[in-house]
């Protein structure tokens, strides 16, 4: 699978969403993911996007650093969702001790 452009955010039916970091740092996740995971980006997604409007959001107090492990962790939860129906094993997730404060206050934030 290719990577996630905007072209791939438009409109009401599209498939990732756009999530910008404070530093205008951006960042691609499937919308599906994003709002099942996240009740913060799962409110924000209830307003319709209109045809040809950009799916993203704004986090302007979110550095793109925890940004980044956040959008890592809604693709980890969703694939430990698809393996607890296999009964597979996954690693656990890590979040080094330089990030974990900072990560912390981003995952709170869209309570994920």
């Amino acid at each position: 699978m290719s990577q996630p452009t905007e072209q791939d955010c438009i409109g009401p039916n599209a498939e990732f969403i756009k999530l910008i970091a404070a530093d205008e740092k951006e960042f691609f996740v499937k919308k599906a993911d994003a709002v099942e995971v996240s009740g913060t980006i799962r409110r924000m997604m209830q307003i319709d996007c209109k045809e040809g409007e950009i799916n993203q959001i704004e986090l302007k107090n979110i550095s793109s650093r925890a940004l980044k492990k956040v959008c890592d962790f809604i693709e980890y939860r969703m694939r430990v969702k698809k393996l607890e129906e296999t009964e597979d094993y996954i690693d656990e997730f890590t979040v080094s001790i330089d990030d974990a404060a900072e990560v912390l206050i981003a995952a709170n934030f869209l309570d994920c």
